[in-house]
């Protein structure tokens, strides 16, 4: 259900707006969710992306895994609907609810490695366009850093800024549902499928509600599995235990992109992607002098960058206190480790923006 117009193949204006005068309603007087809206609801309790673990999905059909808790309730939730179907009281034959789920799951730390990937191909393409000689490590920084800063109001950096806002990020934090994954913005289908029949269509509401789901008010094919409606589930260690750390993973990208990307620099590699997006485009040939193999990425580098990434990535000024800000999160993590200076980056960040950083 999109939110504006939506596919739909009914030419009587009076015809449409009668389907549509249904579709409102649904939005505003049924317990569902907004997936766009809702964020808290695919987030951690610190509001960061959910990232599950490997080990922690299970297969439910042959292309898609969910966290073991998601599948459970679903296989509780057919078994439900198919007595239900069984004696008449609630017939949701037409959305093949109980038939193998056509979802896919997509490796996203995958793609966010291939995508950091492309700003390296594109550094090394303004290297040369602009015979830019790097003689060490500090240069390299410097000029990678102002290169980023520069084109990143295009595509985030940051693993935070980039993982939740890609469109197949529901489907791969384990507790996500769709029942169906084509033609989800055809008005004429959502009619048919739920609108046509006030009861059917309350009916399923009631019953995904019933084991733990929560409906997209603009898709109704999907379903969220709300944490908050299990019982006997003690949050926090659910996720410390399903979900992957968002500090460590962050920490690991910037260290080892800085470290992999220098390292590979001075080794001549020679054949290079022209553009974001456009792999084996032409191959550039780079000629460096012999410059020293030291890589010195402290603290402060790593979190000076790391905070102006997030800044400028959600179009927030720079505080007058940026350097306290630097200053105080490198004090940290020589005390206390990386992972605690982000926590306190992250919280100034917020701050400033007077909200939390989505």
């Amino acid at each position: 259900m999109a939110r504006g117009l939506a596919k739909n193949s009914v030419r009587s204006s009076k015809m449409l707006f009668k389907k549509r005068s249904f579709i409102l309603p649904f939005k505003e007087n049924y317990n569902t969710i907004d997936f766009n809206i809702d964020q808290s609801f695919f987030r951690s309790p610190e509001f960061l992306p959910l990232v599950p673990k490997e080990e922690s999905l299970v297969q439910i059909s042959e292309d898609f895994k969910i966290l073991e808790i998601t599948k459970n309730q679903y296989n509780l939730l057919n078994d439900f609907l198919i007595r239900k179907n069984i004696t008449q009281r609630l017939n949701l034959s037409t959305l093949n609810i109980t038939s193998p789920l056509a979802c896919k799951n997509y490796n996203l730390q995958q793609y966010y490695e291939q995508k950091i990937e492309t700003y390296y191909n594109s550094f090394i393409n303004y290297l040369n366009q602009f015979k830019i000689k790097i003689i060490n490590f500090n240069q390299f920084y410097d000029v990678f850093t102002n290169y980023v800063f520069k084109v990143i109001n295009q595509s985030p950096f940051t693993f935070y800024s980039s993982y939740d806002k890609l469109p197949s990020y529901y489907l791969n934090t384990g507790l996500a549902i769709y029942i169906k994954n084509k033609d989800l913005d055809n008005d004429d289908q959502l009619y048919s499928d739920f609108l046509s029949n006030k009861n059917k269509f309350e009916g399923y509401i009631k019953a995904v509600n019933l084991f733990g789901f929560d409906v997209d008010k603009e898709v109704p094919y999907r379903l969220f599995l709300n944490l908050n409606r299990i019982r006997n589930i003690e949050l926090k260690s659910f996720y410390k235990n399903n979900f992957e750390d968002y500090y460590e993973l962050e920490i690991r990208y910037i260290q080892n992109l800085f470290n992999d990307f220098y390292s590979r620099m001075i080794n001549n590699v020679n054949n290079y992607n022209c553009l974001p997006c456009q792999p084996d485009q032409d191959i550039i040939r780079t000629n460096f002098v012999q410059i020293p193999s030291v890589i010195d990425m402290n603290n402060k580098k790593l979190l000076s960058f790391y905070v102006k990434c997030l800044y400028i990535e959600k179009q927030l000024p720079i505080p007058e206190e940026e350097d306290n800000i630097i200053v105080n999160a490198t004090m940290l993590a020589e005390r206390l480790g990386l992972r605690a200076a982000m926590v306190y980056t992250i919280g100034q960040v917020n701050r400033l923006g007077n909200t939390r950083v989505v």
